[in-house]
């Protein structure tokens, strides 16, 4: 069983390997790095994981201030009171390296059997003729069943494709469970935890916790939380539009349209709730700043960008 890394550990590994991989570390740094991971062997199992799951991809440019910041963060003694995502401050914005890392590629998802980093889509050919589409950030745990595939959806949204007719297909996450034969199924992981589920094809159980069940048929819409099983208004096909490179709403608060294009922006979205709710009728392309250029020309809001790694967005 994989177990999920350290927060504070985790943050130094990848601080260090900021550091090594610039170019620029000293023969003393590389001592010192060394050092830390003899110091304890979970510090060494953080950096053969991240380093196992990065692989040869390499990590995104930082410059050399945040490189100098980097290195007196890992300077500074740990303190109770002061934990390292506190410490550094990225052009006075309060992203850490980490954080400046995982706009790129997710940390928490390292270890994932199957993932995407930020504004990239991806499919994965299964064994059976089983296939799966990940969305930008996302990411699964896929394993072979009795008589089909179990997927473990860990964060983001994912298309799932039964192999044949009689193909089983199980999808999961902590909100519930849904259960297809030879269907395709597109669910999305909330930041709240709840799951949204559209039937694209065939029908599903859901099921959930705490013991709400429910079937959709192909052209519905399910969400499962703590609520229970909650049936949405929301055309299926609407749903799966980032499957196609596109968000599509009709009526939907600013903030589901913002929420969609998240996966595919480096830098970090802030949304004014005064204009959170505004409602959007459209199709948006996922990719680039179009998207946020063509809301900014229809409805009352303004779009700053500040640095390149933040984008304001608030009334007009």
């Amino acid at each position: 069983m994989k177990h999920a890394l350290d927060d504070r550990i985790a943050e130094q590994a990848i601080q260090w390997l900021v550091v090594l991989r610039s170019g620029t570390a000293s023969e003393m740094e590389r001592q010192r790095f060394a050092a830390w991971q003899e110091a304890d062997p979970a510090h060494a199992a953080a950096v053969q994981r991240l380093q196992g799951a990065l692989g040869s991809m390499a990590l995104p440019p930082v410059a050399d201030p945040h490189r100098r910041a980097a290195r007196r963060l890992l300077d500074t003694p740990s303190s109770p009171t002061r934990h390292v995502r506190r410490a550094l401050i990225f052009s006075g914005l309060g992203l850490g390296v980490a954080a400046l890392v995982d706009r790129e590629i997710p940390l928490s998802d390292l270890v994932a059997d199957m993932r995407t980093v930020t504004s990239e889509r991806r499919d994965f050919a299964l064994a059976g003729g089983y296939q799966l589409r990940l969305n930008a950030r996302s990411a699964v745990d896929a394993s072979v069943g009795a008589r089909g595939y179990d997927v473990r959806l860990r964060s983001g949204s994912v298309l799932a494709v039964a192999g044949s007719p009689s193909g089983q297909l199980r999808l999961w996450s902590a909100a519930g469970t849904v259960e297809c034969t030879g269907g395709m199924i597109c669910a999305t992981l909330e930041p709240s935890g709840a799951m949204t589920v559209a039937v694209l094809e065939g029908s599903a159980a859901l099921s959930t916790p705490t013991g709400a069940v429910s079937t959709a048929h192909a052209g519905e819409v399910r969400r499962l939380g703590d609520g229970g099983i909650e049936k949405l208004t929301l055309m299926a096909r609407n749903v799966a539009a980032w499957t196609r490179g596109m968000v599509e709403v009709e009526h939907q608060p600013l903030a589901d349209v913002i929420d969609a294009l998240r996966p595919y922006h480096r830098s970090l979205i802030e949304l004014h709730p005064e204009v959170a709710d505004l409602r959007v009728t459209g199709r948006f392309p996922l990719e680039g700043r179009r998207a946020l250029h063509m809301l900014a020309e229809t409805l009352p809001i303004q779009v700053k960008e500040l640095g390149g790694v933040w984008v304001r967005i608030g009334p007009r």
